[in-house]
């Protein structure tokens, strides 16, 4: 919850939700929770750390560090929720060691910087509901060959989705991208996703028709494409496909 929370090396886990406020607001001076997203060594609103970080008789945070190093060893970093205000700091492609990355819910500005693609072992990528600027969609996202979890729901995308970009995402079991302004043909290398559980896509302008290769999407749980313009008839063999238990095709998306 201070502004120098990575003064260790050994911080391995930050955990940042509305309980951060709470802290800083008691234990904090200075505290203004639209001041924030500084360089990374500077960020607060940090809460709930598996690992102690302040002197528990006095509660008092350690002196600010100098250097960004300090926190190359961030390995999960959850800050969804928050009032966090500014753009996403440049600074988090050094950040090497982290696997999971959820700042949803906040008022978020800018774009989603491609320095991300430099975090080889990030597989949780979570930017859903924030206030980013109009952009095409992250085109460095498709080289990330080990995402699992990619959401990025009402982000002010636009453009196309690249088919042979999306066939890279092997490893994807929830893919989010509904409320965006995304347009072309539905990918049909979507269908090659066969780990993934949670396809929601709806309110965005996709055209052309379901690709009938779906339906190998047997781990399917929840197929959400509302809101959109596909036309055409269901695959035939949709039957098949006995995990899936929510399926939206609602014509107009409703937020």
């Amino acid at each position: 919850p201070c502004q120098s929370c990575f003064t260790t090396n050994d911080l391995t886990c930050v955990h940042a939700n509305t309980s951060c406020i709470r802290y800083y607001q008691q234990y904090g001076q200075g505290y203004d929770p639209h001041r924030n997203w500084k360089r990374c060594y500077s960020w607060y609103d940090l809460a709930s750390f598996y690992e102690s970080l302040f002197d528990s008789l006095t509660r008092q945070p350690p002196a600010q560090p100098t250097t960004t190093t300090t926190c190359l060893k961030i390995g999960l970093f959850l800050a969804s929720s928050n009032m966090l205000t500014g753009p996403i700091p440049v600074e988090v492609g050094s950040l090497v060691n982290i696997f999971a990355f959820d700042v949803r819910f906040n008022s978020l500005t800018g774009v989603i910087p491609g320095t991300f693609v430099n975090s080889n072992l990030l597989r949780l990528f979570r930017v859903s509901q924030n206030l980013f600027d109009e952009s095409p969609f992250p085109s460095f996202l498709y080289s990330m060959v080990q995402l699992t979890d990619l959401r990025l729901a009402n982000c002010s995308l636009n453009g196309t989705l690249n088919g042979s970009g999306v066939g890279n995402w092997a490893a994807m079991q929830h893919l989010d991208v509904r409320l965006n302004s995304l347009t072309g043909a539905f990918p049909s290398e979507i269908a090659t996703l066969v780990q993934i559980t949670d396809l929601i896509m709806f309110g965005n302008s996709f055209t052309g028709q379901l690709p009938p290769a779906i339906t190998n999407l047997v781990s399917l749980n929840t197929l959400d494409i509302g809101g959109s313009q596909l036309s055409g008839p269901l695959p035939d063999n949709i039957g098949d496909m006995t995990n899936l238990c929510k399926l939206y095709l609602a014509r107009k998306a409703t937020s």
